[in-house]
């Protein structure tokens, strides 16, 4: 069965490490990230993230994203990299936005969507979340996410 981690602190991150050949989904930020890879990652530095991804991919992890706040995220697994920039969002709520992008992914992905437009998806998903109170968007839809997606 696919594991599926977002590790929500630095401290919860060093938990995961003996286990990233195990996780087939990871969605770390930059903080986080920076604990597996023993490195700081500047999030303005889109190339950075994806090699930060590219990386947790080499240490185990089969599909990595790695959120850069409002500079957006990167990506990477054994098919492909790349970047995808934040959607312009005023924030109202800053939480359920990580875990907006990582259950559309995750929902994309069980659906045979491939991977570069469910990041597409889960991105559109974190902003969608962010401009409400509380932290789950109730009334988020494929239709919605598809409405707003970055192409």
């Amino acid at each position: 069965m696919p594991v599926c981690a977002d590790p929500t602190s630095t401290s919860l991150a060093t938990a995961l490490t003996p286990h990233l050949e195990q996780i087939f989904l990871l969605t770390p930020n930059v903080r986080e990230a920076s604990v597996y890879l023993e490195r700081a990652i500047d999030p303005r530095d889109s190339q950075a993230g994806v090699m930060a991804a590219k990386d947790l991919v080499s240490l185990g992890v089969e599909f990595a994203i790695v959120t850069l706040a409002e500079f957006g995220l990167a990506y990477a697994s054994a098919e492909g990299s790349g970047h995808i920039p934040a959607i312009k969002t005023e924030i109202v709520d800053p939480t359920g936005g990580g875990d907006a992008l990582s259950a559309a992914v995750i929902f994309a992905l069980l659906n045979e969507i491939p991977a570069d437009e469910a990041v597409r998806l889960g991105i559109s998903a974190a902003s969608l979340t962010l401009r409400r109170r509380g932290s789950v968007r109730e009334d988020l839809s494929l239709e919605l996410l598809y409405d707003q997606l970055v192409i």
